[in-house]
């Protein structure tokens, strides 16, 4: 198995590697519509690989992050002051805007980083699986606790159900975007789900 997982990863990440190239910088410029004064964070991994956060006033709405990411990566984004709201985004060496609106956070637009484009084309699916996971892990073991056999075997069909609207919905965006980092990303969670292997190897 560890053999097979170690292919598996050499595979996907190796043209990932190759078209990386010449790491350049990010610079992060964002507006927030009805706060005029405050402090934003940005919580990520460094060019040295280290976990580091970087904070810059915000004057006049507006706020500036400039920086170096080894590659693509998850980074948090969040405002200290003046409004209690984060969110969790693709960083990458780009040019990239945040958008946004005091206490709206459906209004918030991030563009430049086409990583994050494709983490968020597959954020409703992943966050409409994980409710239905926790869904399925009541009814789960609410039927275990009245010994209901007939509802165990139950809530297990729907849940390999929604397990493969999920894996269809990564298959499907890794498929249009196959040398994007946000795709490997959702892939880690096919990497530790052996039945998904041959889906994993159809992609690559």
């Amino acid at each position: 198995m560890k053999n097979i997982f170690a292919s598996l990863l050499f595979v996907i990440l190796t043209p990932l590697f190759v078209l990386s190239g010449p790491v350049k910088g990010f610079i992060i410029k964002g507006t927030i519509q009805g706060l005029e004064t405050g402090a934003v964070t940005l919580a990520y991994r460094n060019e040295d690989g280290e976990d580091t956060t970087i904070s810059s006033p915000v004057n006049a709405g507006k706020f500036v992050f400039t920086g170096q990411a080894p590659e693509p990566e998850l980074a948090r984004f969040t405002v200290q002051e003046g409004w209690p709201y984060s969110v969790t985004f693709f960083l990458e060496n780009a040019s990239i805007n945040f958008s946004l609106v005091k206490n709206a956070p459906e209004k918030t637009q991030i563009s430049g980083s086409s990583s994050n484009t494709v983490y968020e084309r597959l954020q409703p699916q992943q966050l409409d699986f994980f409710d239905q996971a926790r869904k399925y892990d009541a009814a789960h073991e609410r039927a275990k606790w009245e010994h209901n056999k007939l509802l165990i075997k139950s809530t297990d069909s729907s849940w390999a159900v929604q397990q493969q609207k999920w894996v269809d919905a990564i298959r499907s965006t890794v498929a249009a975007n196959r040398q994007n980092y946000a795709g490997l990303y959702f892939i880690q969670w096919l990497l530790f789900h052996p039945d998904n292997f041959d889906t994993i190897l159809s992609l690559y």
